[in-house]
């Protein structure tokens, strides 16, 4: 009878640990993918941060300029 709930025990700690080891491992593998979409966001934001400074720091003439070189009535 004793061996029987040495079993036990040792079955539920098995239990146990297989879905504590689980939960560990899930856990793990969200960490990891919300520091990965942080990183993709920071980079955008970073981009977007750059692409605008340069929209700001140009003035409508220079914007003007640019497009006059680059686009002529002849294409």
């Amino acid at each position: 009878m004793n061996k029987m709930y040495f079993l036990l025990m040792v079955l539920g700690a098995i239990v146990f640990v297989y879905f504590a080891g689980e939960r560990a491992g899930r856990l793990k593998c969200v960490k990891k993918q919300t520091e990965s979409e942080m990183v993709q966001q920071s980079q955008i934001v970073k981009l977007q941060g750059d692409v605008n400074e340069e929209t700001f720091n140009r003035g409508v003439a220079d914007i003007r300029r640019v497009l006059r070189e680059k686009y002529t009535i002849t294409e």
